[in-house]
């Protein structure tokens, strides 16, 4: 017995180191392209056919390397397999090294893991990770707004009370009080609805207003917030710039909200290009079909809900 087990030893364990050198070596060969500058999308797929097991544990120890360019590689490489690896477990342990890593002493690393953080479903977020995430939330933190939206995403309502209670503190500036009002709108606070609702509807609505208030409008996903975008579309007033940066030429903001709009919209009239611009060849009368859509569908459109 004792001698196959020695056999099966002596035949698994040079597969076994082969198989790590050649993670290792292709781990190299990232980092070496990254540090360039070149392309890594070659050797971010090579990854994948190796064992995922291998080489998310040979990721790991990477997180902690003493260079920040090192540690910012090694988050770029596991978001991407997080999005490509096929076990959910893996897939689920990768994004913990994500939400790890938004305490990386680097706020360049930080910003980049949260922002990866949002192109994640909010289903594989696990209570210990919300754990982690709210407890970073509850004093200032790098990139803080991006933070408190990103909790308010994954509905951790026990931050509610946090949030009210620092929406006293004067030494929390008006931003990051703005982003807990809308972070708890999106988690259904009737009264932060309200107040987020006035705001927009008391300010004139002109460019500020598109490029600031409307996406966090969207970012609520209230149809409260929903019905009053609507309704921009639906005005004629003429306060916002041309698409054409060599026209002084106001005109309606409506085309710029439907732009905004149309992803978070189930059944929506018109859809946007990857560049954000619509996908249309007539705008003029992309604007009539959709007014002509909300007369009909006012009632009754329905909110994609998922997503950041």
């Amino acid at each position: 017995m004792k001698q196959i087990l020695i056999l099966i030893v002596t035949v698994l364990l040079p597969i076994h180191v082969s198989s790590q050198n050649n993670i290792d070596e292709t781990l190299k060969t990232y980092f070496a392209k990254f540090q360039k500058g070149e392309s890594t999308i070659d050797i971010s797929e090579k990854l994948l056919t190796f064992k995922e097991d291998a080489v998310v544990k040979a990721l790991e120890p990477l997180t902690s390397d003493s260079s920040a360019n090192k540690r910012y590689a090694v988050y770029r490489l596991i978001n991407y397999l997080g999005h490509h690896i096929t076990k959910p477990a893996l897939s689920k342990k990768l994004v913990t090294q994500l939400v790890t890593g938004c305490n990386d002493k680097d706020a360049g690393i930080v910003g980049a893991n949260l922002k990866s953080l949002t192109t994640f479903e909010s289903g594989i977020f696990d209570a210990e990770m919300k754990y982690t995430l709210s407890e970073m939330v509850k004093k200032p933190h790098c990139h803080y707004q991006m933070l408190i939206k990103i909790c308010g995403w994954l509905n951790i309502k026990e931050l509610n009370y946090n949030f009210r209670q620092m929406l006293s503190d004067k030494k929390i500036n008006a931003r990051d009080r703005w982003a807990m009002r809308i972070a708890m709108a999106r988690m259904g606070e009737a009264d932060m609805i309200d107040y987020c609702l006035q705001k927009i509807k008391n300010t004139k609505v002109d460019d500020n207003v598109i490029y600031e208030l409307v996406p966090d409008m969207i970012y609520t996903r209230q149809k409260a917030m929903f019905d009053y975008l609507l309704q921009i579309i639906e005005s004629d007033d003429k306060n916002c710039s041309s698409a054409n940066p060599d026209s002084d030429v106001k005109m309606v903001c409506g085309f710029s909200v439907i732009a905004l709009i149309a992803p978070y919209i189930e059944n929506f009239p018109v859809k946007v290009r990857t560049s954000g611009d619509l996908d249309v060849k007539d705008y003029n009368q992309a604007l009539l079909d959709v007014r002509t859509w909300i007369k009909i569908n006012r009632e009754s459109y329905e909110i994609k809900k998922a997503g950041f």
